[in-house]
């Protein structure tokens, strides 16, 4: 297997946090550079805040010295989700990010606040799908259809 909880548990996880983060504002930046707000878009961007904020106020206190790249980490998964929400692209994309955003909260939440049963198979379920309907997005876009 790919991914063990136990691996949360050990120095893998700040470094897989620095990873992830690096793909999170790659994705942030891919899909707000592509932004084409309509009014759904941004209800959709908007209604993503109070979840954000939800998790941050449940595991930071949780997290202890990890805290600070938490809520770094929590800041680009919320960055990622909004460009997303906005994106002129399929709202496939969007699906991907909230699954991506599901996959990260269960690593959290399985960290900090309470064991997961099968921790690692649904959060690994959760980011294939989530690369999965991002690609998906992406190439069912209009906009980056071959000419």
């Amino acid at each position: 297997m790919l991914f063990r909880s136990d691996d949360l548990r050990g120095g893998l996880f700040t470094v897989g946090l620095g990873s992830f983060l690096v793909a999170q504002g790659l994705y942030a930046w891919a899909f707000w550079r592509h932004r084409h707000p309509d009014a759904t878009r941004r209800r959709l961007a908007l209604a993503y805040l109070p979840v954000s904020l939800l998790l941050a106020v449940m595991v930071l206190p949780a997290a202890g010295t990890l805290a600070v790249p938490v809520a770094a980490y929590l800041l680009g998964v919320t960055a990622m989700v909004t460009g997303a929400a906005l994106t002129d692209r399929s709202l496939l994309v969007f699906a991907g990010a909230l699954c991506f955003a599901a996959s990260d909260t269960l690593i959290g939440v399985n960290k900090f606040l309470v064991a997961v049963p099968a921790a690692g198979t649904l959060i690994m379920a959760s980011y294939y799908l989530a690369q999965g309907l991002i690609c998906a997005g992406v190439i069912r876009s209009p906009s980056t259809a071959p000419a």
